[in-house]
């Protein structure tokens, strides 16, 4: 192969070994970040639910109660499930981000793993390459000594 063939195979190689190492550092942050968001809306969750079955203790123990009680837990009823409806819905879209950024790295993993297989095939081919010249020097000097020696035979005088 032509020495400028392999410099442009190794730039190549090299550009996109770069573009998966920085694909693969995206996604990991990407997928951080979706781990973080999706944690923070599990602990949300538990929050309101916490919220909840303390009203719903509360409720339990009083056994009289006024109209502005009953008003007041009407109102942190609805309060809370609005908060819980608001929450689980976050956090069916964390969990819909992370498994895309799940795939995401799992698709640069894998293409950083095919750079990889990439350049150990390019480096094969440029040892090839100069095994290949080597061999072929090797053999053109072998021609051009035995042409030498068989040119110096055939002149009158020669041993």
């Amino acid at each position: 192969m032509d020495e400028a063939v392999l410099r442009q195979m190794r730039s190549i190689r090299a550009l996109r070994e770069s573009q998966a190492r920085v694909a693969r550092q995206l996604a990991g942050r990407r997928h951080a970040a979706c781990q973080s968001t999706y944690r923070q809306l599990r602990g949300q969750l538990e929050a309101v639910l916490e919220e909840r079955q303390g009203l719903e203790q509360w409720v339990a123990q009083s056994t009289m109660r006024s109209a502005a009680e009953l008003q007041l837990e009407s109102q942190q009823r609805a309060r809370l499930s609005a908060r819980e409806a608001a929450v689980r819905q976050a956090l069916g879209k964390a969990r819909a981000a992370l498994k895309s950024a799940e795939r995401e790295l799992q698709t640069a993993d894998r293409l950083s793993r095919n750079a990889l297989r990439r350049r150990e095939k390019v480096d094969e081919m440029h040892d090839q390459a100069r095994q290949d010249q080597e061999r072929y020097r090797a053999a053109a000097e072998e021609k051009e000594i035995a042409e030498d020696c068989e040119s110096s035979c055939r002149r009158p005088g020669s041993t």
